[in-house]
């Protein structure tokens, strides 16, 4: 299944492990954490808080150009992980095996915990969320945060594809508020009456948008 500029506040793939549920998942918030309880996940450009990414076993987890507040991918094997930032104050990865993690942006100094068999490329440390973001903090992501990366943070241009590392890389970036793709909506203008022909005057304007 796919899943687009969605927002959940639970999120569970499976019932039980081991699962077989395979989605993906593009622009999207979980407000609750994301489990995979056995099942697989493409998960790109989203915003997890709350709780972690965990149970995604055996089949794995992709996971790219996302922002992780104040959580950890637990209890997982075999995932990718590409371009995200996770603002967990320890160790981002918990109890995991076979994960290649690479040009990611984490808070602490270490990257796995209880773990073994992992490949870790071009991590950036010590990045608190406030030598990070515009503006986030609190690990707990509203519309107004601003998840753009701010100016002179290393992790501009640092992603695997030359854009920046979050979700504002990619040649898609992650549109501002989720506004769905079409039509926009710019103004409506609607007369106080009818006119001499009985005709009650009514101009929409719409606009279309490049993603």
């Amino acid at each position: 299944m796919l899943f687009e500029r969605c927002s959940f506040k639970f999120f569970r793939l499976a019932a039980a492990e081991p699962g077989s549920s395979s989605s993906t998942f593009n622009e999207c918030i979980f407000y609750n954490g994301v489990s995979g309880y056995g099942g697989a996940a493409t998960i790109n450009r989203c915003v997890v808080q709350s709780n972690p990414l965990n149970l995604f076993r055996p089949s794995g987890l992709v996971l790219s150009n996302s922002v992780i507040l104040g959580q950890r991918l637990q209890n997982s094997e075999n995932a990718l992980v590409q371009n995200c930032v996770f603002t967990y104050a320890g160790a981002p990865l918990w109890q995991v095996s076979g994960v290649q993690i690479t040009n990611c942006i984490i808070n602490g100094t270490g990257m796995f915990s209880n773990s073994s068999g992992n490949i870790e490329t071009n991590t950036i440390y010590s990045q608190t969320p406030a030598n990070t973001f515009v503006s986030e903090t609190d690990n707990a992501y509203q519309f107004s945060d601003d998840l753009h990366l701010l100016p002179g943070s290393p992790g501009i241009g640092a992603g695997l594809d030359g854009t920046d590392i979050g979700i504002y890389g990619t040649s898609s970036p992650f549109k501002p508020g989720n506004v769905p793709y079409n039509p926009h909506f710019r103004s409506a203008t609607i007369a106080p009456a009818t006119n001499p022909n009985g005709d009650l005057p009514v101009n929409i304007r719409v606009a279309a948008q490049p993603n």
